[in-house]
């Protein structure tokens, strides 16, 4: 039941992040005067962005390590679901509180381990 809740929780978070991200691109394009294409390197530039934005590679890699490191034996196919949601919620929940220095790495990194082992205990 508890994990059920958290899953919740980080779901509702990647979601709140979303909106929020779409908000701000959106405004920011009606800030813009100019509406021209943008270019192939461009485009490559803004994903790479989004994509490094709060190293969610790095947050969703920790977090299926221990899912690994603890579910050894029997590691199953859901494991890398629970890995990508709560690396990507906890990422969202830093960019909600506007927390998305590379300073605050470690803390997002904590995070995630400890949402991770109680996801295990629970």
């Amino acid at each position: 039941m508890i994990e059920s809740i958290i899953y919740l929780i980080l779901g509702l978070l990647v979601l709140i992040a979303g909106f929020l991200e779409l908000k701000k691109e959106l405004s920011e394009k009606r800030n813009k005067s100019d509406t021209r294409k943008m270019s192939e390197s461009e485009a490559k530039d803004e994903l790479l962005r989004i994509l490094d934005s709060g190293n969610l590679f790095f947050l969703v890699g920790i977090a299926l390590l221990i899912q690994l490191l603890l579910h050894f034996r029997n590691f199953q196919a859901i494991y890398f679901f629970q890995a990508f949601l709560t690396g990507m919620g906890i990422q969202s929940l830093f960019i909600i509180l506007k927390f998305t220095n590379r300073k605050f790495l470690i803390y997002e990194v904590s995070t995630v381990i400890i949402v991770t082992l109680l996801l295990y205990v629970a």
